[in-house]
């Protein structure tokens, strides 16, 4: 094996040094980018698609901490799924149609209800209906609110959670939730 000069080790041991150095500042300044395009977007958003938004994505983090208090850490909790997301969506889609001034909430009864339903109908033709016909799905324009909202939420996390490779890891864009 060739030894190579003391000086040639140090040189080479501070160019790595620098380059790592220079990775680290450059994918900071990338994180900062992303965040700062998030905000902006979210910002430059109209009034009423933020008002639209708000109480779906503080219903998701509801349903997250009541469905999964004892099954993942806190910190991982509200973090957007696919499992999370479709099944907060099945529950919005068959839950009991709400006042149109009554505002969205996560009502664990309510939760358990859509359960127990789905679990009585499972293997049957009604399997998604509804249990009597006094009872009315929500109607498609706030069923895509509520999918639009999860995903404004995982773009959010995304680029919050840059800097954080362990739950970063963790988000998944829902293929069967994206726009294609």
């Amino acid at each position: 094996m060739i030894q190579q000069p003391p000086e040639e080790d140090e040189e080479a041991a501070a160019a790595a040094a620098r380059h790592k150095a220079a990775m680290a500042e450059s994918e900071e300044a990338v994180n900062d980018m992303c965040r700062r395009i998030c905000r902006d977007s979210r910002e430059n958003q109209p009034a009423s698609t933020n008002k639209s938004y708000g109480p779906v994505k503080v219903e998701f983090k509801a349903f997250c901490q009541y469905k999964y208090e004892a099954l993942l850490p806190e910190d991982e909790r509200e973090l957007v799924t696919e499992e999370k997301a479709l099944k907060f969506l099945y529950y919005v889609a068959y839950r009991n149609q709400r006042e149109s001034n009554q505002a969205w909430h996560f009502d664990q009864d309510d939760y358990e209800e859509v359960i127990e339903r789905h679990k009585a109908n499972q293997g049957t033709q009604d399997e998604f209906l509804r249990d009597s016909e006094n009872n009315k799905y929500i109607g498609y324009s706030s069923f895509k609110i509520a999918r639009a909202a999860i995903l404004q939420l995982l773009k959010e996390q995304h680029s919050e959670l840059r800097s954080n490779p362990r739950l970063y890891a963790k988000l998944a864009l829902p293929s069967s939730l994206s726009d294609h």
